[in-house]
């Protein structure tokens, strides 16, 4: 029952906020709302969402104050994460020196052209 008064609120809260931009701005909320419209943030939204779920969770909301925790395998995830990060570092470290050598090299050859011209 609490749960159907909570989410009875939350749509309240999002009617009333359709109402007030309408308001204020003048344009009907479905011609200025992403969610109306196909765009390209939709589904980077929805990606970002899922992604996020796989390591986060809501704590039950009848239980105050709701709280973000991981999931079973949230932690474990982000582990992994950081494990292949700093494997992908280590591993593009030395690429990445040498290519800085190579540049600043680049760079006093042409200085060198230049003052010889």
């Amino acid at each position: 029952r609490q749960l159907e008064i909570t989410q009875g609120r939350y749509a309240m809260l999002g009617i009333t906020y359709f109402a007030a931009w309408e308001a204020l701005t003048g344009h009907p909320i479905v011609e200025n709302n992403p969610l109306f419209h196909p765009n390209a943030l939709v589904p980077i939204a929805v990606g970002g969402y899922f992604a996020w779920s796989q390591i986060y969770q809501i704590s039950d909301i009848r239980n105050a104050p709701t709280k973000i925790e991981y999931t079973k395998d949230g932690e474990d995830i982000l582990r992994g994460i950081e494990r292949t990060t700093n494997s992908a570092k280590k591993d593009i470290e030395p690429k990445m020196q040498a290519a800085m050598k190579l540049a600043r090299d680049s760079v006093e050859k042409f200085k060198e052209l230049q003052e010889s011209a």
